[in-house]
């Protein structure tokens, strides 16, 4: 037997044809969990959107925003908001979300479905001003609920 078909047998011995064809099997196993991990991802994004248009159909939702002048008169500390004598949200500002306020960007503070007609919205901001003096005001609103979706921005 010469050397090269002793290296040969050498190598098949050490490496035998179902090894490479189970390395093959290993990718396409690989591939097929891939596949099914976009799937996953796929399905769920489908999954939110559906709860989403459950849990808010666009005829009974009404979607409340805030937003800020440009001056730098007063720094936004927090807000509180009520609807119909219920409290529905409160959020505590960082200097960054403040920022984006005054920069013309508008935070959603609450999303609900709510039935035709009046609604009594409360909105309480505390802050201070730029001399440094604590500020709090509150704001009764009515907001009239139609057959749509209805956008309220404070």
């Amino acid at each position: 037997m010469n050397s090269k078909a002793c290296c040969l047998l050498a190598v098949l011995i050490a490496f035998p044809p179902t090894v490479f064809a189970e390395g093959s099997e290993f990718q396409n196993l690989d591939d097929q969990v891939q596949g099914a991990k976009e799937e996953v991802l796929q399905i769920n994004h489908e999954l939110m959107l559906l709860q989403e248009k459950l849990l808010h159909p666009s005829s009974t939702e009404v979607s409340l925003f805030l937003s800020l002048q440009a001056s730098g008169k007063f720094s936004l500390d927090s807000a509180s908001l009520s609807v119909d004598g219920r409290r529905v949200d409160e959020h505590l500002y960082t200097y960054r979300e403040v920022e984006a306020l005054r920069k013309g960007g508008v935070q959603r503070l609450h999303t609900a479905n709510l039935t035709s007609g009046a609604h009594k919205v409360r909105l309480t901001v505390s802050g201070h001003t730029d001399s440094n003096s604590k500020y709090s005001k509150t704001r009764d609103f009515t907001v009239t609920k139609g057959s749509g979706p209805r956008l309220v921005e404070f």
